[in-house]
């Protein structure tokens, strides 16, 4: 059974769990608005989900007898908006927490001098179009633009990087991991794993 999941990548009602994970991604961050304190929990959860995105399709190219990484590679768009959406949950939180509306939070520019915020809203702004062009509909629209737009993730990635660097969270080792390791599945870098009878 085991070797069939990780080997083999088999996982049943894969299609299924495709749909609930897409309408957990879009119900899950509303709860902020029950509870803004936790917006800090919201920013570590999209942030490590946001991670494990960015790892899995390296991962599976360096690793290419796990099958299971290439199954979990179905499931980045939802977990990608997931992530996204924790993330802006993490700022509607924070803006609730000190009674600042939305449209202050993003104009005032007290909030763009301070360079840790100033780097999370570049990175939110750079998650809307990512957000936005997230479905079938946007693909065949923008054909093989919608990659390019799609690569604002890592853009994201990075502004959130500096964001958490700057308030002492250390989110710059997360970026040199990535990095690497994109570069090793880039120059064909791959570790086999013996086979289990």
């Amino acid at each position: 059974m085991l070797k069939k999941i990780i080997l083999d990548g088999q996982i049943s009602y894969l299609m299924l769990l495709k749909k609930v994970l897409f309408w957990l991604a879009l119900i899950l961050p509303l709860y902020i608005f029950v509870e803004p304190r936790e917006f800090s929990e919201f920013g570590e959860t999209g942030w490590n989900i946001l991670i494990a995105v960015l790892l899995i399709r390296p991962l599976a190219d360096i690793f290419p007898d796990l099958k299971i990484l290439r199954t979990f590679s179905m499931l980045r768009k939802e977990f990608g908006i997931f992530a996204a959406l924790l993330l802006i949950a993490h700022f509607v939180g924070f803006l609730m927490m000190r009674e600042i509306s939305i449209w202050d939070g993003l104009t005032n520019p007290e909030n763009w001098d301070t360079a840790a915020c100033g780097w999370g809203l570049i990175g939110l702004i750079f998650v809307i179009p990512v957000l936005l062009t997230s479905n079938k509909f946007s693909m065949i629209l923008l054909k093989r633009k919608w990659k390019y737009v799609q690569h604002f993730t890592y853009l994201f990635f990075i502004f959130g990087g500096i964001h958490l660097t700057l308030i002492g969270e250390g989110g710059y080792v997360p970026i040199i991991i990535v990095a690497t390791l994109w570069l090793l599945a880039k120059f064909g870098f791959k570790i086999k794993i013996p086979q289990i009878q």
